[in-house]
């Protein structure tokens, strides 16, 4: 009997691949534009041993340890005008990072020539071949990667963090325009109260190979509005991803008070050791999210000593195989629409998603890594399309009775 597969969309398209094993793809950013055609942004960046001294300004805040510091490169830029059955690289740039914002014909795009660096936004006015030179509108060391923003009131909101320590929202008067200064403010920096030690099993004693300076971690949160209202979903990272499947929640406040965020809670959340990504639906309200799901996040199965020889980062709970699709109404609690991909071994990854929503299909950007003898360093950005993906969904409609 043949078993029948349950991966939604398994067969990929490759938009981007290393040009060798001396390098890996960091946190590449993707697009549907209004003509149709996918953009991909792939930060390329250098897998080589560097000096620390050589690296400080660069790394100053990828919170790895010293021999695993690494130099950005440049943005390979790749696009599709097939719906992503085909590439094409059109363009690169002299930086590290890489977001995209999509405004009717223009594509806004922020970038750092470092992560941590400041805010910058750049805009392509031609479908992503050439670019303006990029403008500082935030004089702060935030960072993310793609994740949810959401627009209110003709204002742009969107979460990023310090040092992946504390999280910061800024928000753009999209009257004034992206590019301007004095468009944009941000809140105060907030990070998390004391981590309760009853979400601490003591899995980062153990000496896995990549411990997060302090115990934790705060990064890559998702900005979204619930009936009128914003929050930050963050990425927390405590006791090198043992305590798997958790994320920090923020309010986010901005009113004749003033602007601020405010912590809320730590809620349970498939994926939310590890970056997850959350879009709104605007054809029904729904929220899709893509994560990635460990499998024995406290090692009680004892993967130490087979880990501990390859170059698999951080502790088990870091595994990063398969990326799973959820939906929800209320973007905390999440109902399973099915496992996108799983890669073969704990060495190869799907992760860090991206989505966008193109007509009847959702089209999920993959930070893969498939040879490269890491899960961490990424050696393809792939395109996997899920057709008719609102199918997936039961009606949630909270009916009393019928």
């Amino acid at each position: 009997m043949s078993k029948k597969p349950i991966e939604l969309a398994k067969d990929y398209t490759v938009a981007f691949k290393v040009p060798s094993s001396d390098y890996f793809i960091h946190d590449p950013g993707m697009a549907v534009l209004s003509d149709g055609s996918y953009l991909v942004f792939s930060p390329l960046w250098s897998r080589k041993k560097t000096d620390s001294g050589e690296a400080t300004q660069q790394v100053k805040n990828f919170q790895i340890e010293n021999q695993r510091l690494r130099k950005a490169e440049k943005v390979v830029i790749s696009k599709s005008s097939d719906k992503g059955k085909t590439w094409l690289e059109i363009a690169s740039l002299p930086f590290a990072e890489a977001t995209p914002i999509v405004m009717g014909s223009d594509i806004y795009l922020f970038t750092q020539h470092y992560q941590h660096e400041a805010v910058f936004f750049t805009v392509s006015r031609d479908g992503g071949y050439t670019w303006e030179d990029p403008v500082k509108v935030i004089d702060l060391p935030l960072w993310n990667c793609q994740n949810s923003m959401v627009i209110k009131d003709d204002k742009l909101y969107w979460c990023l963090d310090e040092g992946h320590k504390r999280l910061s929202v800024i928000c753009g008067d999209l009257s004034k325009g992206i590019m301007n200064p004095d468009a944009w403010r941000y809140t105060e920096t907030i990070t998390l109260p004391n981590i309760p030690g009853e979400l601490v099993s003591g899995v980062a004693s153990m000496g896995w190979n990549s411990t997060w300076p302090g115990g934790y971690a705060l990064l890559e949160a998702n900005t979204v509005q619930i009936n009128g209202r914003l929050f930050a979903l963050a990425r927390v990272v405590i006791d090198e991803y043992a305590t798997a499947n958790l994320c920090a929640v923020f309010e986010v406040i901005d009113n004749e008070d003033g602007f601020y965020m405010k912590f809320r809670q730590y809620y349970p959340l498939p994926g939310g050791q590890c970056k997850f990504n959350i879009i709104r639906d605007d054809a029904n309200g729904m929220f899709w999210m893509a994560s990635n799901l460990p499998t024995n996040s406290q090692n009680l199965l004892d993967y130490y000593n087979m880990l501990k020889k390859t170059e698999f980062m951080g502790g088990p709970g870091n595994e990063r195989r398969i990326l799973s699709l959820w939906y929800s109404i209320d973007a905390l609690n999440w109902i399973p629409a099915g496992i996108v991909a799983k890669a073969d071994t704990m060495l190869q990854s799907f992760m860090y998603p991206s989505m966008d929503i193109d007509g009847e299909d959702l089209v999920i950007l993959s930070r893969t890594s498939m040879n490269s003898g890491s899960q961490h360093d990424a050696d393809q950005s792939t395109i996997h399309v899920v057709s008719n993906f609102r199918d997936l969904a039961l009606s949630l409609d909270p009916e009393i009775q019928k």
